[in-house]
C-alpha cells in the first residue's frame, strides 16, 4: 500500500496498514538501520535518515513520512565517533532559567528549532524541565531550576520558539527523573503531593507551550516504572489533557507490552525485541494492547504529517551571545567591577583560556569554536598578563591529551581540570604589573553520572590559589574576581569572603568569554538572578536524602524534603545558605513602588502590578520576583512560593516601567491528598515583590473567606510503603 484513498473520511488512519506496519511505525528506526533482523533498510530509510542523530520514524510512502529526532537542550548534538556535523553551542538550561525572562528562553528555543530545519531535525529533544533537587544531580544544567514554576514557564517558552519552526519540541523526562545514579532502577518513593505541587507541577506549567512529543522516565515512582504505569498515562492525558506523542526514553523498554499499555506511542530509539514482543502478544488476541497500538498509529500518522519545517534567518552567534550576557549572575561586587576600560588582568585558571561550554551526554554539542574568557577580554580591549597566559594555555593542552573514557563509543565523559597551583612569585610579579586579577574556576557535569563531593567542593589547589593571590592583591590595593564556569553549584561559603567581585556565567555556550568580558567590562550590566539556592552544606535535612539507599548502586530513594525542595526548605525552616534563590546584582540600583494585588472571585484569578524605576547611573534590565505566603487551614504550607516573575526592558537612569501578572486560582491552589483535588485555602495571604526569596521590598495581603475546591482530581501512582518526611512538626 503507497498511500491512503483521497477519500478517507469514514476510515481510520490505522485501518489501511498491515500489522506489520503499525508495529514498525511505533518503533524507532534503530531497529532496522542498526539492528537488521528480518527488515532491511529501504533507499527511502537510507537517504532519509540524519545519521548519528538520535533516531528516525518509520516511513510509509504516502502516508507517514520520516522524521528525524536528535537531542539536545543546548545545540544538536549529531555526532559519534566517526561522524559529526557541527552545531551552535547555546547556553545551559540553567544559564536561560538565570535570565528570568521569558523572551531569552523563547529566542534559544526558536534559534535551536532553526539548526533542527537546516540540518534535517523533526524532532528536538528537549527541554528537560526535571526538578533541581539535589546540588549533586549529574544532570541539573540540562534542566532549568529547582523551582517548578520558573522550570515550568521557561521551559514553555522554550518550547514555543522550537515549534515556530514548524518541527516538535519534546519535553522530558515525565517524571521524578532527578538523578542519574542507577537511574533505570531507582524507585523514586514520594508523597502525592509532592509529586503532584512539584515534580509533576513544573510539566503541567511546560504542557502549556503545547509540546508535540514528551518523553516519559527510566525510573521508578513508588515501585512501578513511569512508562509502564497506566495510572501515569491517565494523569497525563486525562488530568493534564496533554494529546501529544509520548515516547520512551532511550533504551528504557523493559516490558515493550507494559510500555505500549502505559502510553508510550514511540519505543525509542528501537530494537528487534520491541518488534517481537509486540507481534507475539497480539498473536495471542491482546484486544487491549490492539486497541493501544492502533491509538498510537493514529497519532503518528497526524503527527508525522504535522511537522511542516520553516526555513528562518536567524543570527545563532547572536542569540548565543545575547542569552550567555543575560545569563549571567553577579553574586559579590566589592568596589571591583566593572573592570576600568584597557586594564591589565591576571588571568588565571585553565577555564579561563579553556571554558566549559556544553555538557556531558544529551546536552553535548559541537561547536566549530568555543570563545574563551582571554578572548572575550582582548576583544573587549583589556590586556593579559602574558606569562601567565602562557602558563596556562600550556596546562589547558596538556590536560586536553588526557585519556577521555566514552559511554556507548558516542558520548565523551569529559573530565575536571586538575587545577595548577598558583605559585607566590608569579602573583607577586603579577600584583605589581596588573591591575586586577581574574580567576575562572570550571566544573563539567552530565548524564550517566552524578557529580562527587570533589566536584562541590574547591580542589585544593584551587582554594590556595585563592588565598594566594587575594593576599598579594589585597597587600597592593588590588581586587580579586571570581568567575564560575560551572554546570552546578559549587561550595562557596569557606572562600567568598577573601575576594572581592563573584560572577556566576553557568555552562553557557560557545559564546562564553564574549559574555563573561561583557559584564567584566561593563559593556552589559549584569541581570541575571539565581535559579537554585547556592547551600553552605550537603548535610541539611533537605539534602540528605540523595543518591537513595546506597551510595554506589541504591534501588530506592524517599524524597524525604516532600515539598521542602530548594528555597521552599530554606525560607521555611530559618537555614543560612551562601547566596540564595533568585539572588543576583547590578551595576545600578531600582526602586519598587505602585504594588497593587486584586482578587477577581468571580473567573477565580489574581491580578498584580508594580512600577519598577532605576534609580542609578547605569542603564540596565531589572528581574522582579513576586511571592506569596498562604495560610494553613487544612495543609501545612513553606513559609513562601514563587507566583510569578518577569523582567523589565532596558531601563535607563530615572526611566521606569510597570509590570503586570494574572495568575488562576489554581496557580495558587495546594494539592489535598485526602480529597484527591486542589484547593484554595481559606485565610489571609501576603504577597511579597522581592529582590529574592530573602529580601521582600513590598508586600500587601488578601483575604479569601471560604476554601475552594479549584479542581477536582485523582490520586496516581501512590506511596505503596509508610515513610516519614520534612514538615513543620517533625523538626519543633
Amino acid at each position: 500500500m503507497n498511500q491512503l484513498p483521497q477519500d478517507n473520511s469514514h476510515k481510520l488512519p490505522h485501518e489501511y496498514l498491515t500489522l506489520e506496519q503499525k508495529l514498525r511505525l511505533m518503533i524507532g528506526e534503530y531497529i532496522c538501520l542498526m539492528n537488521p533482523f528480518k527488515f532491511f533498510p529501504s533507499l527511502t530509510e537510507i537517504k532519509s535518515c540524519v545519521w548519528a542523530s538520535g533516531s528516525m520514524t518509520y516511513p510509509i510512502t504516502g502516508i507517514s513520512p520520516p522524521i528525524n529526532l536528535c537531542d539536545g537542550p543546548s545545540g544538536l548534538r549529531i555526532g559519534s565517533k566517526l561522524f559529526i556535523k557541527n552545531s551552535t553551542s547555546f547556553p545551559s538550561a540553567t544559564c536561560i532559567a538565570a535570565t528570568f525572562n521569558k523572551d531569552m528562553a523563547m529566542i534559544e528555543g526558536e534559534a535551536i528549532g532553526s539548526e533542527c530545519v537546516n540540518k534535517s531535525i523533526g524532532v528536538l529533544l528537549a527541554p528537560a524541565i526535571n526538578i533541581q533537587r539535589h546540588p549533586l544531580a549529574g544532570r541539573n544544567y540540562e534542566c532549568y531550576s529547582e523551582d517548578p514554576l520558573l522550570a515550568g514557564e521557561m521551559g514553555a517558552s522554550y518550547i514555543i520558539g522550537v515549534q515556530k519552526n514548524g518541527v516538535a519540541a519534546c519535553v522530558k523526562h515525565f517524571v521524578a527523573n532527578n538523578q542519574e545514579t542507577q537511574r533505570e532502577e531507582i524507585n523514586v518513593e514520594i508523597s502525592q503531593r509532592a509529586l503532584r505541587e512539584i515534580y509533576v507541577e513544573a510539566f503541567r506549567i511546560a504542557l502549556q507551550g503545547n509540546p508535540m512529543t514528551l518523553m516519559t522516565s527510566y525510573n521508578k515512582v513508588n515501585g512501578q516504572y513511569v512508562g509502564e504505569n497506566e495510572e501515569m498515562k491517565m494523569l497525563l492525558r486525562e488530568d493534564l489533557r496533554y494529546n501529544g506523542i509520548i515516547m520512551t526514553d532511550w533504551y528504557a523498554c523493559k516490558d515493550t507490552v507494559r510500555m505500549v499499555l502505559g502510553g508510550n506511542n514511540l519505543i525509542e530509539p528501537g530494537k528487534p525485541s520491541n518488534y517481537t514482543e509486540l507481534f507475539e502478544e497480539i498473536k495471542k488476541g491482546n484486544d487491549k494492547l490492539m486497541k493501544e497500538i492502533d491509538e498510537s498509529v493514529d497519532r503518528i500518522i497526524e503527527f508525522t504529517n504535522s511537522i511542516k519545517p520553516i526555513k528562518q534567518m536567524i543570527d545563532y552567534t547572536n542569540v548565543a551571545l545575547s542569552v550567555a550576557e543575560e545569563g549571567c549572575v553577579l553574586l559579590k561586587n566589592n568596589q571591583c567591577l566593572p573592570i576600568k576600560e584597557s586594564s591589565k588582568i591576571c588571568l588565571i585558571g585553565s577555564a579561563s583560556y579553556g571554558p566549559f561550554a556544553f555538557g556531558i551526554g544529551s546536552g553535548q554539542s559541537n561547536p566549530s569554536r568555543v570563545i574563551s574568557i582571554k578572548e572575550g577580554l582582548l576583544a573587549q580591549g583589556m590586556f593579559i598578563d602574558k606569562p601567565v597566559e602562557r602558563i596556562y594555555s600550556q596546562h589547558v593542552y596538556q590536560q586536553n591529551k588526557r585519556s577521555v573514557d566514552t559511554y556507548m563509543g558516542v558520548f565523551n565523559l569529559f573530565k575536571d581540570y586538575e587545577e595548577l597551583l598558583f605559585e607566590k612569585r608569579w602573583g607577586i610579579r603579577c600584583s605589581q604589573e596588573c591591575d586586577i586579577a581574574v580567576f575562572t574556576i570550571g566544573r563539567i557535569c552530565g548524564e550517566f553520572y552524578d557529580r562527587t563531593l570533589q566536584s562541590f567542593f574547591l580542589q585544593p589547589n584551587e582554594i590556595n590559589t585563592i588565598k594566594c593571590v587575594s593576599e598579594i592583591f589585597h597587600s597592593v590595593n588590588k581586587k580579586v574576581i571570581i568567575v564560575l564556569n560551572i554546570g552546578g553549584v559549587i561550595e562557596i561559603e569557606s572562600w567568598k569572603d577573601l575576594v572581592d567581585g563573584i560572577i556566576v556565567c553557568w555552562i553557557n555556550g560557545e559564546q562564553c568569554g564574549n559574555a563573561v568580558a561583557s559584564i567584566l567590562s561593563g559593556h552589559t550590566n549584569p541581570s541575571g538572578r539565581l535559579p537554585t539556592t547556592f547551600p553552605i552544606t550537603l548535610n541539611q535535612p533537605n539534602l540528605q536524602s540523595f543518591p537513595g539507599d546506597d551510595l554506589i548502586k541504591p534501588t530506592k530513594v524517599i524524597y524525604k524534603e516532600d515539598i521542602y525542595v530548594g528555597y521552599r526548605y530554606y525560607t521555611t525552616f530559618n537555614q543560612k545558605c551562601s547566596y540564595p534563590f533568585g539572588y543576583g546584582l547590578s551595576y545600578t540600583q531600582f526602586e519598587y513602588s505602585n504594588f497593587n494585588v486584586s482578587v477577581d472571585l468571580e473567573h477565580q484569578l489574581i491580578h498584580f502590578t508594580v512600577t519598577v524605576t532605576n534609580t542609578g547611573t547605569f542603564e540596565g534590565k531589572e528581574v522582579i520576583q513576586i511571592y506569596v505566603s498562604i495560610p494553613e487551614d487544612r495543609l501545612e504550607h513553606p513559609s513562601i512560593e514563587l507566583k510569578a516573575f518577569g523582567k523589565t526592558k532596558l531601563l535607563f537612569p530615572n526611566e521606569n516601567q510597570q509590570l503586570s501578572f494574572t495568575r488562576t486560582f489554581r496557580d495558587l491552589s495546594s494539592f489535598d491528598t485526602d480529597s484527591a483535588c486542589w484547593i484554595i485555602e481559606k485565610g489571609v495571604y501576603t504577597a511579597f515583590v522581592s529582590k529574592d526569596c530573602l529580601t521582600h521590598v513590598l508586600s500587601k495581603t488578601f483575604s479569601i473567606t471560604q476554601t475552594i475546591i479549584v479542581k477536582q482530581s485523582h490520586l496516581y501512582a501512590m506511596p505503596i510503603t509508610q515513610f516519614n518526611c520534612l514538615s513543620k512538626n517533625s523538626l519543633q
